[in-house]
């Protein structure tokens, strides 16, 4: 089994499809230099939390005022609740009502967001995709050797998914195209426009394992060839049960699972595109999928497939399904947002807040012997039931990002050590990324505060 497997995605991917809930007045707000301007935004739920890249808020709840900087450009404004992150664009005008239209604007880069680490083959940089751009880092000190944007060739600045491409270059995944940037420098833009890529909107990218690239979009399955050829899946078109991509993973025998779906607002469910071109397709329906909407996969290394959707699902390798929800076993909540084994043959589960309800969750232990280990606020030292990303410390204990509460580390000895922005330099308490650099090194990917190392 691989020393450590972390979906981290599953929650960017409930933040990505709130923002689409959420509505904001008004929709596309331009302001002048050094003026205010009004924002409200309806479908919340919980307490909100407004932030700025370099305009500044004033005020709280459902309805704030936004002041604009001192010069003219583009900035984001994003709002967090309990059910997800949404954004919207304000346009910073010079004064004396000039038109912001067909003009060329510096975006304003809040990088406070990280959405996605990569550690280069070398393992000499640390890659660190934000959503205002793209950082390279030096691993061993953390310095910020160039930070690229929409000035140096990027499509959007928001970044979604980062992966090696195996020749000293990366793909960078954005919800305005996918970008290669090869190793000497040079960058090559694919877009609806100029490619078979079915949106622009990229949430998922992984290795074919033959010189080639699935991405997972918002509109379908693309599949680019070593060659340079496209192939596009929809539910039109193949197998696909649903266009809204969540997740992606080689079944390691060249074919490719893929979890889809939205809120229940779509068709959603699990398919298995394998190495012969065949679709098998599972659902509530027609199989022992609890739930549509899947949002982490990891294999059991035994030919099956761990689901994390609003239950836990094993798909063993001879067909069989398994279930675990919170009246059969000992999983403390049916959203589940993180697996990562155990290596042992068991499974940690990271589980959290669902459409705004936070009872229950925590973290649960599925040992190899089939026991349940489940911890909480109240019976262990996590921080928080809300948990959002795990890493193995390749040492027999785990990494474990919490939403509200810092970093929390278990240890094989079963101690607890927790980081927050109380008792460490930690910036931010709501940690959604975790990467490991191979060297005893941690690297902690916040909401609010950006990037945090830690050095074991």
């Amino acid at each position: 089994m691989k020393t450590f497997i972390c979906l981290i995605c599953s929650l960017w991917l409930s933040f990505a499809v709130h923002a689409a809930e959420l509505k904001f007045e008004p929709a596309s707000p331009i302001v002048e230099i050094n003026k205010t301007v009004t924002l409200s935004v309806a479908n919340t739920e919980g307490t909100v939390k407004w932030s700025a890249g370099v305009g500044k808020i004033q005020g709280e709840g459902n309805k704030v005022t936004y002041l604009a900087p001192d010069q003219a450009g583009l900035d984001a404004v994003t709002v967090l609740d309990s059910k997800g992150v949404g954004s919207i664009r304000i346009v910073i005008t010079p004064p004396n009502n000039f038109s912001p239209e067909n003009a060329q604007w510096e975006v304003f880069a809040n990088r406070h967001q990280i959405n996605a680490l990569l550690l280069s083959e070398d393992g000499k940089t640390l890659w660190v995709g934000t959503t205002g751009g793209l950082e390279k880092r030096d691993v061993q000190t953390g310095e910020i050797l160039r930070v690229f944007t929409n000035l140096d060739g990027l499509p959007s600045n928001y970044i979604s998914a980062l992966l090696s491409d195996g020749r000293g270059g990366l793909w960078v995944g954005t919800d305005g195209g996918l970008v290669r940037y090869i190793a000497d420098g040079q960058w090559q833009v694919l877009n609806q426009e100029n490619s078979g890529l079915p949106s622009n909107d990229i949430a998922a990218l992984l290795s074919d394992d033959q010189g080639g690239l699935w991405i997972g979009t918002r509109d379908g399955l693309a599949h680019y060839t070593a060659d340079g050829q496209w192939e596009v899946f929809n539910k039109n078109n193949s197998g696909l049960s649903d266009n809204w991509i969540n997740t992606l993973l080689s079944d390691n025998q060249g074919g490719l699972w893929i979890g889809s779906g939205w809120r229940g607002k779509s068709l959603g469910g699990l398919a298995h595109y394998t190495a012969d071109r065949q679709w098998q397709v599972f659902n509530e329906n027609n199989s022992g999928l609890p739930d549509n909407d899947v949002y982490a996969l990891l294999s059991d290394d035994q030919g099956g497939l761990w689901i994390g959707t609003g239950g836990l699902a094993h798909y063993t390798a001879d067909g069989q399904w398994q279930v675990f929800n919170e009246n059969n076993s000992g999983l403390p909540a049916n959203y589940v947002t993180a697996l990562s084994s155990d290596n042992l043959g068991g499974l940690w589960i990271g589980t959290g807040c669902d459409k705004g309800s936070c009872v229950g969750g925590g973290l649960a232990h599925y040992t190899v012997d089939g026991q349940w280990q489940v911890f909480n606020e109240n019976n262990s030292g996590l921080p928080d039931n809300d948990v959002t990303a795990l890493l193995s410390d390749n040492q027999g204990g785990l990494w474990i990002g919490t939403y509200y509460g810092g970093l929390a580390h278990y240890t094989a000895d079963g101690q607890w050590q927790v980081s927050s922005t109380e008792n460490s330099g930690l910036p931010d308490n709501d940690v959604g990324t975790l990467l490991s650099d191979n060297t005893g090194g941690l690297w902690i990917g916040t909401y609010y505060g950006g990037l945090s190392p830690l050095h074991c």
